[in-house]
């Protein structure tokens, strides 16, 4: 899964899985959860859901709302602690390449800033010896504010974001090759792509490719990338496969 050697083990309680879109991020934190070693693991919003007592809601419309709103009150309350993550995002949100309307570059910001504040929650609602997984954390809202399908990405501006962006305690990255990904896009479709053709999707997986090889290089993100064997401890884990 990721072309970089592992990190040396750390204390884990929050591990973010990163890449491009139609990697596979979702459907493996699904396996590791529901795996052999499933009790180890927990995705993000259920332990934090969990921990103010809404672990029994089930419509996603519901859950998506009481994640907001608790994503929401994180923002303000670490607005201090991560002012420099949420200016970064800030910044390239609203002024940097992508969509033309303000309302869907709110979106990006919200999203942004909503990562950030779930990895901070995350990190403090993880019961011991129990390791959060992430697959829409601080990593990936490069993808949000960097990927775009007629621009390539702002390197300048994606490496002064890395530099001032909260981590998790360790990361993955889940990678597939271009060919793989432009065909999983074409079929899964994007927002990003209104033409739907297999050039622009070229391009966007590209882009996307360019920006979390990027992101895997970068020194603060390098020194916590572990493989997926790593991870989970055995090296013929059905979820490696």
């Amino acid at each position: 899964m990721s072309p970089l050697p592992p990190a040396a083990p750390r204390s884990l309680r929050v591990v973010e899985l990163f890449g491009p879109s139609s990697a596979g991020k979702s459907s493996l934190a699904r396996s590791l959860v529901a795996g052999e070693r499933g009790g180890r693991f927990v995705l993000h919003e259920d332990r934090i859901l969990g921990s103010v007592g809404l672990g029994w809601l089930r419509p996603p419309l519901l859950r998506t709302l009481a994640v907001d709103a608790l994503a929401a009150l994180e923002v303000i309350a670490s607005h201090r602690r991560e002012r420099a993550g949420y200016r970064a995002a800030a910044a390239q949100a609203l002024r940097g390449a992508g969509p033309r309307s303000l309302t869907q570059r709110l979106f990006l910001l919200r999203n942004a800033w909503k990562a950030v504040a779930l990895l901070r929650l995350a990190a403090r609602v993880a019961r011991p010896g129990e390791i959060v997984l992430m697959d829409e954390g601080p990593l990936q809202t490069a993808h949000y504010l960097f990927v775009h399908a007629d621009v390539p990405p702002a390197k300048a501006a994606l490496d002064a974001y890395l530099a001032a962006l909260a981590l998790p305690d360790a990361a993955l990255y889940v990678r597939g090759s271009l060919d793989e990904l432009v065909a999983r896009t074409l079929v899964r479709t994007h927002v990003r792509l209104p033409a739907g053709s297999r050039e622009e999707a070229s391009r966007f997986v590209g882009h996307a490719l360019e920006v979390f090889d990027r992101v895997a290089a970068e020194p603060r993100v390098r020194e916590r990338l572990v493989t997926l064997e790593a991870l989970v401890g055995e090296p013929g884990c059905e979820a490696c496969a």
